[in-house]
């Protein structure tokens, strides 16, 4: 009898430890998932920090930026949807250039020149989606330089873009997450060091795939 209720309160009390020991493991893994229940991410414009540390950033390397963000974001399907933050949102129509008390033609408001796409259009989430917004700022660059990739040492000339990433909710506008990721370009398997535009959009390139890799870890 007394050896086993001396069973019984030793399985009890391995029980309460683990339960104990498990607890604080499983709070740890919540307070990571800061983005659990987000099923929508917007990606706003991308913009460029103006800083001695930019002013080599050659203009519409942002935009280039912005469209690796959508595309590796959506190609993920860590969201259910992906939108394009930097969209126009045509809620009227423009004023007419025909002057005052004169309306333009249903004939002259479709005329558009041959070829060319419509104005963009932001989608708009339905409300009862849980939307991330996404504010990515490039804070630094390095051009680097294609001959010393080709002529130096292990890391000599890279190219780099470094990009603050900032993710907010949608509805409260508060913080979730903050850090900043870089992508490089060290030109190894490239002919002569590779060029600089393949330099610039490989660096950018690495910095979209780095974001997709630290909000994986809160999903």
């Amino acid at each position: 009898m007394i050896l086993n209720t001396l069973s019984r309160s030793c399985i009890a009390l391995l029980f309460s430890c683990a339960a104990l020991f498990a607890a604080p493991q499983t709070m740890a893994q919540q307070s990571t998932r800061k983005l659990a229940g987000y099923t929508v991410i917007v990606v706003e414009k991308v913009m460029v920090e103006k800083n001695s540390a930019t002013e080599d950033f050659p203009k519409g390397m942002d935009v280039v930026l912005q469209g690796q963000l959508l595309i590796k974001l959506r190609d993920s399907k860590m969201f259910d949807r992906v939108l394009d933050g930097s969209a126009v949102v045509e809620d009227s129509a423009p004023p007419s250039s025909q002057g005052p008390g004169k309306e333009s033609s249903p004939a002259s408001n479709s005329e558009k020149k041959e070829g060319e796409a419509p104005a963009a259009k932001a989608e708009k989430p339905a409300s009862t989606e849980k939307q991330i917004v996404l504010q990515s700022t490039v804070i630094q660059f390095e051009k680097g330089s294609r001959a010393a990739r080709y002529w130096g040492s292990f890391g000599a000339g890279q190219s780099k873009v470094k990009v603050r990433y900032r993710l907010k909710d949608k509805q409260t506008n508060e913080e979730v997450l903050a850090f900043d990721k870089q992508g490089t370009f060290k030109g190894m398997l490239s002919s002569f060091g590779g060029s600089q535009d393949e330099a610039l959009i490989k660096a950018v390139t690495g910095a979209a795939k780095a974001l997709l890799t630290e909000l994986a870890k809160h999903r």
